[in-house]
């Protein structure tokens, strides 16, 4: 049977205190990443959680984990305090719409990205550009994402879909941070978000996950085009802010091709970031293919037709 961890040391009452502490020892903190933090994106339901699965499973990567994450105002001290379990429970390649199963897996971390950031809910948009964060606000960010390196040894990765419109302030935060741009059959895409609409939400009209630069536009629009939209506007806002920093730090991964080839996918990934400075050493792991998985097929003939429509109309 596996230990508990304990949360005394960071429980509720601690928490505030903690907080400060934390804040206090980053904002102090003068060093420098020894690795390029890595960064997967794009749209909702492409495939961005299999390659954060997949390459955090195949080689050394420090991330936040779950447990981290719900300690969101301390994330540094909760994996401090929990070092010992890190990676313990990344061996499954199964989600919750990005959610993963095991308390030390790779998290999204959105409860951590969210203290800095503006969210669907409570701002009511996503976008951001290069002066969104305050000098002390990045110094923060930089040095929590430095000793979480630290603390493991081994270069940062987060996968995130809203890291998409948030490339600007990323890169300023992070001026040799490297993308990884998942993209997917849009159709299977769109079918897919089709479908997280109808479990996470009984209002099938509400917005789900990121929210392009374009959302006000985007909201006047019919369920269908908004998923399109969604889909189609979230790649044009990664394509022009990787254009304004440096295409040379993006890469794109087809998911149809990380399933139908994942070791051949992963080494040219490996490729990519060895050649930029982000050394990652294999581990012993090996990966099987995965199926590609297509849910279009099987909606409702309206919802196809709708669909359809709506992509061949932002495709």
């Amino acid at each position: 049977m596996k230990k508990k961890v304990s949360n005394n040391l960071i429980s509720k009452g601690f928490r505030f205190f903690l907080a400060g502490l934390e804040k206090k020892f980053l904002l102090f903190s003068d060093k420098s990443l020894q690795y390029p933090p890595v960064f997967v994106i794009g749209p909702p339901r492409s495939g961005t959680t299999l390659l954060y699965q997949l390459l955090t499973q195949k080689y050394y990567f420090s991330y936040f984990s779950e447990y981290a994450a719900s300690y969101n105002t301390i994330p540094f001290l909760a994996s401090y305090f929990t070092k010992k379990n890190f990676d313990s429970e990344n061996n499954s390649f199964e989600s919750n719409f990005g959610r993963p199963h095991g308390l030390f897996s790779p998290s999204e971390a959105g409860e951590i990205w969210n203290r800095w950031f503006p969210t669907e809910y409570r701002e009511g948009f996503n976008y951001v550009d290069e002066n969104h964060l305050s000098s002390g606000e990045r110094k923060v960010i930089y040095q929590l994402i430095r000793h979480i390196e630290k603390l493991v040894r081994a270069p940062f990765i987060n996968k995130n879909v809203k890291h998409g419109v948030r490339i600007r302030a990323m890169n300023a935060i992070f001026p040799d941070a490297l993308f990884i741009e998942v993209y997917r059959n849009p159709f299977d895409n769109a079918a897919s978000i089709w479908e997280m609409r109808q479990k996470l939400s009984d209002d099938h009209e509400k917005w789900v996950s990121v929210m392009p630069k374009e959302i006000d536009k985007i909201l006047e629009k019919d369920i269908y085009r908004q998923i399109a939209a969604q889909i189609f506007s979230l790649q044009k806002n990664i394509k022009e802010d990787m254009e304004h920093i440096g295409n040379d730090r993006l890469m794109r991964v087809s998911y149809e091709e990380l399933c139908r080839n994942p070791v051949d996918e992963l080494e040219s990934v490996e490729l990519f970031l060895r050649k930029r400075g982000c050394t990652i050493k294999r581990k012993s792991k090996n990966i099987q293919k995965f199926e590609v998985r297509s849910k279009f097929d099987s909606l409702p003939d309206v919802v196809k037709e709708n669909l359809k429509r709506a992509i061949k109309e932002y495709g």
